[in-house]
């Protein structure tokens, strides 16, 4: 679904689905477990990661995002009108810190949290927040994308700490087109094989293939230095 450019959420950067953000002062826990999300999986299932089970956040859509974010008027969320978004508000961070403390000590042998279904490091002191976690939390791995360019404060405070922390903190750069870098996620919008986006290494997100996979199973993106190419929301399964 493509948003009309005079739309309100679209001019004040919000979701469509208003009713579901919801501070996460109002809520019993805002990371909840990935075995809800076909896509992403209960536990991971192989690798350096393997049986760590998968948790999940998800925020508000635009509200968090970079206005340069391609996927700003064709965001997925717009088909997600039950998903709740926590609210980005003063409560969030106290509450992550708190469940975050939580899941180490249940999760002693480790935890992966899937950064974001929707929504985006809305902050620079948001962005530090998780860099402390990676750096303090042993048993916290992380994983996901940010459309926030390299350029920008943002962007290039994740990049630095993901590409010298990876094994922990497996933060891709979402573009519309892949640079020369490595580590991106790239949204293919001329087909399958649009070979102007197609990149030594490059690997289509297996969760688009088959019904049977998802981020447990198939754990490339947190182990694979190509780049992973989703179809165009709308074709094929979608991405995510």
């Amino acid at each position: 679904m493509i948003l009309r450019g005079d739309l309100l959420a679209v001019i004040d950067g919000r979701t469509i689905f208003p009713k579901k953000v919801i501070s996460a002062h109002d809520q019993t826990n805002i990371l909840r477990s990935g075995y809800s999300n076909r896509k992403i999986g209960r536990k991971v299932l192989k690798g350096r990661w393997a049986e760590m089970p998968i948790y999940t956040l998800t925020l508000e859509e635009r509200a968090t995002c970079p206005r340069t974010c391609h996927h700003w008027r064709t965001c997925y969320g717009h088909g997600m009108p039950w998903a709740i978004r926590t609210a980005n508000d003063h409560h969030l961070i106290p509450q992550l810190q708190v469940e975050l403390t939580e899941l180490a000590i249940k999760h002693a042998e480790g935890f992966v949290v899937r950064l974001h279904v929707l929504g985006d490091f809305y902050s620079i002191e948001y962005a530090l927040a998780w860099e402390c976690w990676i750096g303090t939390i042993p048993q916290l791995r992380a994983y996901g994308s940010t459309a926030h360019s390299v350029e920008g404060e943002i962007g290039k405070e994740i990049r630095s700490w993901s590409d010298r922390n990876w094994d922990k903190f497996a933060i891709r750069t979402s573009l519309e087109k892949p640079s020369e870098g490595k580590r991106e996620a790239i949204t293919i919008q001329g087909g399958l094989f649009d070979a102007l986006k197609w990149r030594p290494g490059s690997f289509l997100c297996s969760a688009q293939k088959r019904d049977s996979s998802f981020c447990g199973n198939c754990t490339k993106c947190w182990t694979d230095d190509g780049n992973v190419m989703f179809l165009e929301h709308g074709a094929g399964r979608g991405r995510k």
